[in-house]
């Protein structure tokens, strides 16, 4: 699906097509339609594409009211769609649900690096829809074990599809070695014309000699 909204071949508008689909057709091109939506920084309509998908799908409960973010406690399963966290997979590391440690509810998200990269990690991230001119506040509890390197876990927030001159880009303290549950929290407002935010858990490479990551972060 093209990255803005418009006819498609057919003539059929994508929320035509969308709705003509069965449940998963609807639910694949929905998906779609919403990542194309927030990568273009057009925060309203991706946002209301997304909502209309959790509701056909039964989960509006994976964004409690007065909350943005989907599945902030990974409490369900992760489709690896839509505006619901993205995982992807790369060398050095695993991603996985863990049903044994968490800091709410049952569960919390794994990340468990091998020791065998400098990882530039950012493999765990959500587009969150926004308002304009808006302050909002992030907060993400991360544990650590027997993290190595100087360089550790730690959340960032980031603009998605905004003006250059409103580029959004606030990160949390970098944690290394073995740390129980920590609440973080960022405090941020965004632009007149900046609509969607990415939340990503990150990694920066390492310039030391002893620079390969090895431990496990757990985030809830």
């Amino acid at each position: 699906i093209p990255a803005h909204p418009g006819k498609t071949r057919r003539g059929l508008s994508r929320v035509e097509e969308i709705a003509q689909g069965d449940t998963e057709l609807k639910v694949r091109l929905g998906n779609t339609y919403a990542e194309s939506l927030a990568r273009a920084g057009m925060g309203t309509e991706a946002a209301r594409v997304w909502n209309e998908l959790l509701a056909l799908t039964g989960r509006t409960s994976l964004k409690p009211p007065g909350e943005l973010l989907t599945n902030g406690d990974f409490e369900a399963d992760i489709p690896n769609a839509g505006l619901g966290w993205r995982l992807t997979k790369g060398d050095g590391y695993q991603i996985a649900l863990d049903g044994f440690a968490s800091q709410n509810g049952t569960r919390s998200l794994r990340v468990t690096f091998d020791g065998t990269t400098n990882s530039n990690f950012a493999a765990v991230w959500q587009a969150v829809p926004v308002a304009p001119n808006r302050r909002y506040r992030f907060q993400g509890h991360l544990r650590t074990d027997s993290i190595t390197t100087d360089n550790g876990l730690f959340f960032t927030i980031a603009s998605l599809g905004a003006p250059r001159e409103e580029a959004l880009s606030q990160s949390t303290e970098n944690r290394v070695e073995t740390i129980g549950w920590v609440r973080e929290q960022l405090d941020f407002q965004t632009g007149p014309r900046t609509s969607v935010v990415v939340i990503q858990l990150r990694r920066l490479p390492s310039p030391k000699l002893n620079n390969l990551i090895q431990g496990k972060v757990w985030i809830d």
